[in-house]
């Protein structure tokens, strides 16, 4: 039966140089080497995990730091933006007034139209009082006409004695 096959490849070479060098191991001699190598062997796995453990550990710690710095900048540059237009702000309240003689000009053409108004108003009365007293001398003098139509007619009526079917009897 071939060694090689019952112990695996690593141990066979090893069980074969020393049995050709004329040094018999015991199996528990070899099962101790086994057991150091895969001792060895777990030992340089767990520093590989390790080390992968630490490597995406420090990427993540990168970039929490690297977000940490964004959000302050972030940060500052709001806080100088509001800064800047709080002044800008605060200067245009204090500036934004409407100028003084625009202000004056303003008043003064209200008071022109006013008395526009006023002067208007006062011609207007004049002029309907001067209507109104034409109407009423018309007026009177269309009251005299009619008496005088309505008088006539009386008289005719009266003096016709109602023979004409037409005539008007007051």
């Amino acid at each position: 039966m071939d060694p090689r096959k019952l112990i695996g490849p690593a141990f066979a070479a090893l069980l074969v140089g020393a049995i050709g060098g004329g040094i018999w191991y015991s199996h528990s001699n070899l099962r101790a080497e086994h057991d150091s190598a895969a001792q060895r062997q777990l030992e340089a796995t767990r520093e590989v995990r390790i080390h992968g453990l630490i490597v995406n550990q420090k990427l993540v710690l990168d970039q929490i730091s690297a977000l940490n710095t964004t959000t302050g900048n972030m940060i500052e540059t709001t806080s100088e933006m509001l800064k800047k237009q709080a002044g800008q702000i605060h200067e245009q309240a204090a500036s934004g007034t409407i100028e003084v003689d625009k202000l004056r000009r303003s008043f003064e053409n209200v008071y022109q139209t006013m008395d526009a108004i006023a002067t208007f108003k006062t011609r207007s009365l004049d002029s309907m009082q001067k209507t109104v007293e034409a109407l009423s001398t018309e007026v009177t003098k269309a009251r005299g006409y009619l008496d005088k139509v309505r008088q006539q007619q009386s008289t005719a009526a009266l003096t016709t004695g109602g023979s004409d079917p037409g005539a008007v009897k007051l």
